[in-house]
């Protein structure tokens, strides 16, 4: 099985680097949106304008699982709630 495979039919969850082996590594536009709730308007938005980084993978554009964590924590908290 390839490392940047995003399949759910792997098991095997020993942890290779840090990482845990069945969890994918790379994440497509799309899926990268999913993960943070929004569309691929917004996540090619946030690319453009350098807030979300992504690699290059032959013509593919993906986003690393340690990317998204990236972007996620340099997000500002929110003070009092939504409304």
């Amino acid at each position: 099985m390839s490392i940047c495979s995003t399949s759910p039919r792997a098991t095997d969850s020993r942890k290779i680097g840090g990482l845990r082996h069945d969890e994918p590594h790379l994440y497509s536009i799309e899926e990268a949106g999913h993960i943070l709730g929004c569309g691929r308007t917004l996540v090619y938005d946030l690319i453009k304008n350098g807030r979300l980084r992504t690699r290059k993978l032959g013509r593919l554009t993906k986003v690393t699982a340690s990317d998204l964590n990236e972007f996620i924590r340099r997000l500002p908290s929110s003070q009092g709630g939504v409304k």
